[in-house]
């Protein structure tokens, strides 16, 4: 039996959200389904990800 999956994160997620998927990320359950596990962000400028990938970034000041 497969483990349940964790919801996908999108921009109605909040911050506890968020806390509660990567935790149960580093407990081995599998990615959310809208999460793209094959792309390195950090190889990318944000404007040059393949197909339609994004990533969100925030700098606290």
């Amino acid at each position: 039996m497969c483990p349940p999956t964790i919801p996908d994160i999108g921009p109605d997620c909040n911050e506890e959200d968020i806390c509660i998927s990567l935790e149960k990320i580093t407990r081995g359950l599998p990615l959310p389904g809208n999460v793209i596990d094959n792309v390195n962000p950090y190889c990318y400028a944000p404007e040059n990800l393949p197909g339609k990938s994004s990533f969100c970034s925030h700098m606290r000041t």
